[in-house]
Order: C-alpha cells, then structure tokens, then sequence
C-alpha cells in the first residue's frame, strides 16, 4: 500500500540499539529492550528492572586473566559495575551509591558454555536495593552474587531509588 509505504521511516541508530527485541532467557521467551552494556546486555519486559545477560569468554575474554585453581572466577568489581550500570540504566548524570554491599558467593564460569547473569532493582518501604544473579546456562536454579543497597545523586542514606526513571 503506497500510503504506508511513505509514512515509515527506518529507526535512528540511538532507536535501533534501543529497540524491543524478544529473546530466548532462562528456557522462555521474554521482551526486552536492548542495552549497550556487556554486563547488562538487555533488559527485561518486568514490573521492576531486571536486566539479563551472557557473559563467557568469547565475549568477555579479559576474564581470563582471573582464574583461580584453574576456574574462571567473575571479579567482584565486574558484579559492582553490573549493579551500578542498572542503576544508572537511563538516567543521565544520574550518581549511583551502593551501600552495605555483600558478596555472597563466587561466580565460576562453567569450564563449557555460558553464565546468565541477571540484576535485579527493587525498591520498597523507603529503601532501594540491587541483586545480582548467576547459573550456567541450562542450569534451573539462580544463585545470588551480589546484593546492596541503592541510594542516588549523593543523597541521605538510604534514599530510595525511583525505579520509575529506570523503567
């Protein structure tokens, strides 16, 4: 139809690399919107921001460069740079804190394959927090690597993230 054919007009490249895409996470297929972020890599059609990404050393090879006893261990400042990023995910000039930040477990890559990593913002009852997930691909249970809380712009402790600017 020629009429329709004029109305559409290709994406600006700031619109293509955040456009819906649907993929395959986790076994099921989810929406989300792209994210250029090798840690973050997409985030997820949810309520509350979740982002979700691959990661072995076909993309990350500086990972390499951390094994321990023969294992490829995710440095704990990768998992700090995944939280801060989905907290600053589209909020321009936007200063992240983390507080009270633990590291519960090490993150192995699987000696084949992938991990899926997924970090997840909530926020309630006046604080904010940010998760970090983990498994190797295939696997059905998450692990959590990361978790802490959120405050933003250098406010009072505790002041809650507006997760509605991340959406």
């Amino acid at each position: 139809h020629p009429r329709l054919c004029q109305a559409f007009s290709a994406p600006t490249p700031s619109e293509a690399k955040r456009r819906r895409a649907v993929t395959a996470v986790g076994g099921t297929t989810t929406a989300g919107e792209l994210v250029d972020h090798p840690l973050l890599q997409r985030r997820l059609a949810t309520a509350s921001p979740i982002f979700s990404a691959q990661i072995d050393l076909h993309r990350l090879p500086f990972l390499r460069g951390h094994t321990v006893g023969g294992q490829v261990i995710v440095p704990g400042a990768a998992l700090l740079e995944a939280a801060l990023a989905a907290a600053g995910h589209g909020r321009e000039g936007a200063t992240p804190q983390l507080e009270e930040v633990t590291l519960p477990a090490l993150l192995a890559l699987p000696a084949e394959g992938a991990l899926e990593l997924q970090t997840q913002l909530s926020g309630g009852s006046g604080e904010s927090r940010v998760e970090v997930y983990g498994r190797a691909t295939g696997e059905e249970t998450w692990r959590v690597h990361l978790t802490a809380r959120l405050r933003v712009d250098g406010g009072e402790p505790g002041t809650p993230l507006d997760l509605q600017a991340v959406q």
